[in-house]
């Protein structure tokens, strides 16, 4: 199999980057990515990356880790990939593209400075150094979800085993915190929960003891009403839905828990 790819290097960092626009690249196996970044029997890089179409953006970025596994978004990889998209006759100002943590704005501005003589024209095709803006998770909370199964899928595959559903608390828990380490910290507590989660279903008990459920801004202390409503909602997340189990737990009768669940 012959494949042609690109070498490009981005503040200290060197990627593989291949055109997967024909679909090339889908063919590479996790072994053989990790040999053509080994730095001593392959091409030797710190990741490789993918460029392929998608519909609505000016191209998708893939990004696999040295050792072949999907990565999260590296900021170096993506002014890389940008300088290698536009090189390859996508010419913008202003990109829009997708990664694994959702969409990207890349903003090249290096016309203007070559017009006025302030940047060499002959290196202006080969910058590598590109502002990409990403705004902080807390403000693209519609990505969480697509960012947690992404992850979810990830680490479960990986170990072999089958992808567990997620509790709505967890989904609602995430969408209301603050997530201020971004999406490195989302990658983190899903991993943590993957590695913790024994039931059939990923419950907050499985992601309580590392993450902070509480709302990202709350200046108001809940009613003794609410305290209750969200002890409720919380043992029959953990018993899935069981409700004489959470009658037990809770220290009334079934049909006590019926009516406040009508509550809830």
């Amino acid at each position: 199999m012959k494949i042609k790819f690109y070498k490009y290097q981005g503040s200290g960092n060197d990627f593989i980057i291949i055109d997967n626009r024909e679909k090339a690249g889908d063919k590479l196996t996790t072994k053989q990515i990790n040999k053509m970044c080994d730095r001593h029997f392959g091409i030797g890089a710190d990741g490789l990356m993918l460029l392929n179409e998608k519909e609505g953006f000016d191209f998708e970025m893939t990004y696999f880790n040295a050792d072949g596994n999907l990565g999260s978004m590296c900021g170096n990889g993506g002014r890389c990939i940008v300088q290698f998209a536009s090189n390859l006759g996508i010419k913008k100002n202003e990109y829009i593209f997708s990664a694994s943590d959702g969409a990207h704005k890349a903003k090249v501005d290096l016309e203007k400075m070559v017009s006025e003589g302030l940047f060499r024209e002959d290196l202006f095709y080969r910058l590598n150094v590109l502002p990409v803006a990403l705004p902080p998770l807390r403000e693209r909370r519609e990505d969480i979800p697509m960012l947690m199964d992404h992850f979810i899928e990830r680490y479960f595959r990986r170990r072999g085993e089958d992808v567990p559903p997620v509790s709505e608390a967890v989904k609602q828990a995430f969408l209301r915190y603050g997530w201020p380490g971004n999406v490195r910290e989302l990658e983190n507590v899903v991993e943590r929960a993957a590695v913790l989660a024994a039931g059939p279903i990923v419950t907050l008990a499985d992601v309580r003891t590392e993450f902070s459920v509480e709302p990202a801004v709350s200046t108001l202390r809940p009613t003794l009403d609410e305290l209750e409503r969200q002890y409720i909602r919380r043992v029959l997340d953990e018993v899935q839905g069981d409700k004489q189990a959470a009658a037990k737990i809770l220290g009334v009768s079934v049909r006590t828990l019926q009516r406040k669940e009508k509550e809830l």
